[in-house]
């Protein structure tokens, strides 16, 4: 039974789409002062975009992850939180749903936001904790850093990004957030209540 969305789903997606606009402004913002390599911006963008339909399921959860997401990591990696996030722009709207002309663009607006806010914020933490990413990718004798920084990036966009979901449906649905984001079991099997 499909409910119409309220006011609060309404302000949250705005304030996220919003936001992770924002998030790709000031990214490109950046770019224009730091520019990267348009090279590796494309091939990642291309590859990317070839590979947004390649999905695994993470088990035990009701959330997955693509492909694409490990092409944001290297891009994180190699070319930085603004080269990163203007990827992330395109993968958000990649994997908007194709539907009807009334929800695309509300839809398209909040995938590309949380995924801008969510890669964003990833990438300076790490950036904050680490130093420039590229130095512990090219350098010798930081394989450990370079490593916690791969977990710290992926385990902080995983968990805003579906943060991000959960509060969106929980609103939607009228739920407790914590009851859309943490799955249900017993025995091994989801309950739906």
């Amino acid at each position: 039974m499909t409910q119409p969305a309220n006011l609060k789903t309404k302000l949250f997606t705005a304030t996220v789409s919003v936001a992770g606009t924002l998030a790709l402004i000031y990214s490109l913002y950046h770019l224009r002062l730091e520019p990267v390599r348009l090279d590796w911006m494309l091939v990642l963008a291309f590859i990317m975009l070839l590979s947004w339909r390649a999905e695994v399921w993470i088990p035990g959860a009701r959330s997955k992850i693509t492909l694409s997401d490990t092409f944001i990591c290297i891009a994180i990696l190699m070319l930085g939180p603004w080269a990163a996030t203007v990827l992330a722009s395109i993968d958000g709207l990649a994997r908007s749903p194709r539907g009807s002309k009334t929800n695309l663009a509300s839809t398209a607006f909040i995938n590309m936001g949380s995924m801008n806010i969510a890669v964003l914020s990833a990438s300076l933490l790490a950036v904050r904790l680490f130093g420039p990413l590229d130095h512990l990718l090219y350098s010798e004798g930081h394989l450990d850093q370079l490593t916690l920084a791969i977990g710290l990036i992926t385990l902080t966009n995983y968990l805003i990004n579906s943060s991000i979901a959960a509060i969106a449906i929980a609103l939607y649905r009228s739920q407790k957030i914590i009851k859309t984001w943490v799955p249900r079991h017993r025995s091994g099997r989801q309950i739906e209540e």
